[in-house]
C-alpha cells in the first residue's frame, strides 16, 4: 500500500506557492463538502493541480477518488487512464505495483458499467501485458481479452497492434504480419506499425515487402535521426 495523505503532505512543500495556496483551499473545502457530488468536484480540482504540477501519481490518486465519490463508467475510465499513466513514468516498485493494481480495478469497474466496450477491454488487456511480463497466467489473460475484441471487431488497430507485438516476442512472426496488416488497414498513418511489419517480413525472409514497409514508415516519421537509421 502506499500512503497517499503522507505523500502528498510532503510534496507540497515542491509545489509552486501558486498552486500550493490552490491546493490548501481546496483542500478546506473537500473537508466542508457535504455531498458525494460536491466532493466530486473538488477532488476533480485537486487532482488537475497536482497534473498541473507533473505529480501524475498524486493526480491519478485523486481521479480515482473522483470516481469513488461520483460511481461512472466515464469516472472510473478516465481514473485508470491516469493510473495507467502513472505506472508506466513512476520509478519506485511499490508505487508501480500501486497503480498498476488500481489501474486494473479502475477498468474492471469501468467494464462493469459498459461490457461492450472494446477500448477499455483493450486498456484493461495492456495493464496484464505491460504489468506483468513475467508472469504467464497474466500475460494469456491479456492476450485472451484482446482475442476477444478482435472477434467483435477483427480490424481493432490497437488490440491487433498489441497482439502483433506479442507474437513478434514468441517468434510467431507470420501471424504478426497478419495482425500489423490489419493495424494499417485501421490506421494507415501508424509508423510504428509499418516499422514491426518490416521487422516481421524480414524475419521470414520476404525482404521486399521489408523494404517497402520501411519506405512507408519513413514518409511518416519526422525525426531526422529515425529516418536515417530506417
Amino acid at each position: 500500500s502506499v500512503n497517499f495523505e503522507q505523500l502528498t503532505a510532503n510534496l507540497k512543500s515542491k509545489l509552486s506557492e501558486s498552486i500550493k495556496d490552490s491546493v490548501q483551499i481546496l483542500e478546506q473545502e473537500l473537508a466542508a463538502a457535504q455531498t458525494d457530488v460536491g466532493r466530486s468536484e473538488v477532488l476533480k480540482k485537486l487532482a488537475q493541480k497536482w497534473e498541473a504540477a507533473r505529480y501524475v501519481e498524486v493526480a491519478s490518486y485523486f481521479y480515482k477518488q473522483v470516481a469513488e465519490a461520483d460511481s461512472s463508467s466515464t469516472n472510473w475510465e478516465n481514473a485508470a487512464e491516469k493510473m495507467g499513466l502513472a505506472f508506466r513514468v513512476a520509478d519506485d516498485s511499490t508505487m508501480r505495483v500501486f497503480l498498476l493494481e488500481n489501474a486494473i480495478v479502475a477498468y474492471q469497474n469501468a467494464l462493469a458499467f459498459d461490457t461492450a466496450n472494446l477500448n477499455i477491454k483493450t486498456n484493461l488487456a495492456a495493464c496484464y501485458l505491460e504489468g506483468y511480463p513475467n508472469s504467464p497466467p497474466q500475460i494469456m489473460q491479456g492476450v485472451f481479452m484482446l482475442r476477444d475484441v478482435t472477434v467483435v471487431d477483427s480490424v481493432n488497430g490497437p488490440a491487433n497492434f498489441k497482439l502483433g507485438r506479442m507474437a513478434i516476442v514468441s517468434g510467431q512472426f507470420d501471424k504478426a504480419i497478419q495482425r500489423f496488416e490489419r493495424v494499417i488497414r485501421a490506421e494507415p498513418t501508424n509508423a510504428e506499425a509499418y516499422y514491426l511489419l518490416a521487422d516481421s517480413y524480414l524475419a521470414v525472409g520476404q525482404k521486399e515487402k521489408a523494404i517497402e514497409a520501411l519506405k512507408n514508415c519513413k514518409k511518416l516519421i519526422k525525426n531526422p535521426t529515425f529516418v536515417a537509421e530506417i
